[in-house]
């Protein structure tokens, strides 16, 4: 299908002068329907780097981007993906995509199915970002 005016032929992120921006073409995660390009608000340009193209992870000097939206809480200076797979540290903590894994054993934790987005740490299994078997 043709891409018709207005709208946005690829995934991914664009920095354009001191803007910067999520643009899908396929709008589901995106919270308002019909609209395939977001305003991150805040982003640095001058800082901002993509980080895993096919995950759609992104930083700049102050925050953490999964799509068009913020990490919240994770530390951009240290922040890390695990592996090929939607998980994520900054060493605090854990992330799926841009949800906080709530009571991961950072120190222990790892990815054990990137498809199926399993993980375990020392406690417990997880599948993507909450407790459970995988």
């Amino acid at each position: 299908m043709p891409c018709l005016a207005g709208c946005v032929s690829s995934y991914g992120y664009e920095v354009s002068g001191s803007r910067v921006t999520w643009n899908e073409p396929n709008a589901r995660f995106l919270p308002t329907p019909g609209v395939t390009g977001y305003d991150l608000e805040g982003a640095d340009a001058t800082t901002f780097v993509v980080v895993s193209e096919d995950r759609f992870f992104a930083r700049d000097a102050r925050r953490v981007y999964y799509r068009n939206y913020a990490l919240e809480g994770a530390n951009a200076a240290t922040w890390k993906t695990l592996g090929n797979s939607y998980y994520s540290t900054d060493g605090m903590s854990v992330f799926y995509m841009l949800w906080r894994v709530d009571g991961a054993d950072v120190a222990t934790f790892r990815v054990t199915d990137e498809v199926l987005g399993c993980a375990e740490d020392a406690k417990q299994s997880y599948r993507y970002y909450k407790a459970g078997i995988c």
